[in-house]
């Protein structure tokens, strides 16, 4: 028998924290039989691994055995070409050896990248089983609405990380991992946002309203250039605390000054601080309350060694996580159920959840009038 399959099969989860009340017999009965096959493949990883350092080893050797008999066959001829070369030649060869040896280096990770994926496919989702009905994705696309430019701007390119939807204490919801990047020239990109964002759908409401940090900005500072700047105002509360730590800017004052309350401010706060974020901003864009909180922490990450992968405090770590996302929706619920009253006072006139056929032949949906059902379905598709 496989001793350390042995060894594996006799750890046993210990419930130290009360979030963990039951999930001894959960981590048990759901997910040790699943370990089992996984753990298995990464025999076969191991392998993998080992046949593709031994193969870049030889090639390496080959390389250099090679480079060796040409630089002493022809040592004159070659030490004049190198030393005829122009800075820029020479910058490029040194770029494509930097290439080739990442090249090779991804060549050697991929399996462990790929397994890591596998593994966190087989794990989270088992975990999550014990709090509710979610799902969850590795690599979750997230659709470009929920990224608004006015809560995102500048951005050229978008990576996704690990992504968890459904639905807690009455909220569906939708947090993910994300980087962002924008290109400040053909050769150079600058991050602009890396951390998580949490979305929870909320009745429609009138006009965007976006509110970011501005602790000692101007009066007159914005955070938007070009288009995402459409319609938005800097607006100023009736509450200096707020006015003094963040900038709120919408297209409807009324709405702002509705939405935008004490509870809320300190509520952002709170999750701000559970996250170790640096940075947090938050947005009413239509029928969404989006969350954005720049933080460098990774979440739902294995051990670098596969075989620490399958240790309990790998599990401990996915099920605090968790927890603690649980109860940001938790926490943005509370919130957001005190705004309940608000909602319908700032609703779009007009506003209908379905696509209906007005007299004079146009067709209205969201408060929006098109001349076609089809394109009215077409929006209502896109934005839902």
């Amino acid at each position: 028998m496989n001793t350390r399959l042995s060894r594996y099969q006799s750890q046993t989860y210990k419930e130290e924290q009360d979030y963990e009340n039951g999930f001894g017999r959960h981590y048990r009965h759901k997910i040790i039989p699943h370990l089992n096959a996984a753990e298995a493949e990464q025999s076969k990883l191991s392998a993998t691994i080992r046949g593709r350092i031994y193969g870049v080893g030889a090639l390496l050797v080959i390389i250099s055995a090679a480079s060796t008999y040409a630089e002493i066959q022809f040592d004159r001829a070659l030490s004049g070409f190198f030393l005829g070369l122009s800075n820029n030649t020479s910058f490029f060869f040194a770029t494509c050896v930097i290439v080739l040896l990442y090249g090779l280096f991804k060549f050697i990770d991929a399996p462990r990248n790929a397994f890591q994926d596998d593994l966190k496919l087989i794990l989270i989702p088992k975990i999550l089983e014990f709090f509710g009905d979610f799902s969850y994705e590795p690599s979750g696309h997230v659709s470009t609405k929920v990224l608004n430019a006015s809560l995102f701007p500048g951005r050229s390119e978008t990576n996704f990380g690990d992504r968890i939807t459904g639905e807690h204490a009455g909220m569906a919801f939708d947090l993910f991992e994300t980087d962002m990047w924008q290109h400040r020239n053909k050769r150079s990109l600058i991050n602009v946002f890396d951390g998580i964002v949490v979305v929870v759908a909320i009745p429609m409401i009138k006009g965007r309203t976006v509110v970011v940090p501005s602790k000692g900005k101007p009066e007159d500072w914005s955070p938007f250039t070009g288009k995402e700047s459409s319609g938005l105002e800097r607006i100023r509360l009736g509450n200096g605390k707020i006015n003094d730590a963040f900038s709120v800017f919408s297209t409807d004052r009324e709405a702002a000054e509705r939405l935008i309350t004490n509870d809320l401010v300190e509520m952002v706060n709170h999750v701000n601080a559970m996250l170790d974020g640096s940075k947090t901003e938050f947005a009413f864009l239509g029928k969404s309350f989006v969350l954005k909180i720049s933080t460098s922490r990774d979440f739902f990450e294995l051990n670098a060694s596969p075989e620490q992968s399958f240790s309990v405090s790998s599990v401990k770590k996915f099920v605090a996580e968790t927890y603690y996302f649980l109860q940001i929706v938790n926490l943005i619920g509370e919130v957001i159920r005190n705004l309940e009253p608000e909602f319908k006072n700032i609703a779009p006139d007009n506003f209908t959840d379905d696509v209906v056929a007005n007299k004079d032949g146009t067709f209205s949906v969201h408060g929006r009038t098109y001349k076609s059902r089809s394109s009215a379905e077409a929006y209502l598709d896109h934005f839902g």
